[in-house]
């Protein structure tokens, strides 16, 4: 439900929008689709939702997508792809696509094995995952096609849940 707009001195900051739908959330990231209305990937306890932010005072659910019970969700947005990380592993979602005639998500890849993923990372062609098993690299240079590295694999005991 919108709120009144409300300045934050301390950020320099003017809240528009507040939407409380869910119990708990984790992460949050922002893309343009190819409708051109912008939208936000929104980490919840029991799934990811996507909204149309396109009027900010007035955020519109247009997808949610269910997941096992977790507050352990995080995603990477980079060009037309979203790189979803969850307990169940990490989930390659082309974006591209998206839009409000069509909020459903084109998943291209899942990577099995990487369990309890709390945090992503990009950088060029490679995604950096931590998680219950610790740091694991996948090559994403084709993200339809992408591949875990076994070799780069580093376990750290920080990275678990």
């Amino acid at each position: 439900m919108p709120a009144a707009a409300q300045v934050y001195d301390s950020d320099n900051m003017v809240l528009l929008a507040h939407r409380d739908d869910y119990s708990e959330y984790s992460d949050v990231w922002g893309f343009v689709g190819t409708d051109g209305h912008e939208y936000i990937i929104q980490h919840t306890n029991t799934g990811t939702a996507w909204w149309d932010i396109d009027v900010p005072t007035n955020p519109v659910l247009v997808k949610f997508i269910p997941g096992p019970a977790s507050i352990w969700r995080d995603a990477f947005v980079i060009g037309n792809y979203a790189y979803i990380g969850a307990k169940a592993g990490l989930v390659i979602v082309d974006l591209s696509a998206i839009s409000l005639t069509d909020p459903t998500p084109k998943v291209l890849k899942v990577i099995p094995g990487l369990t309890g993923l709390t945090s992503i990372a990009v950088q060029f062609r490679y995604a950096f995952v931590t998680g219950a098993n610790g740091l694991d690299v996948v090559d994403i240079t084709e993200p339809a096609k992408a591949a875990l590295i076994p070799q780069a694999h580093l376990a750290i005991a920080d990275a678990k849940d």
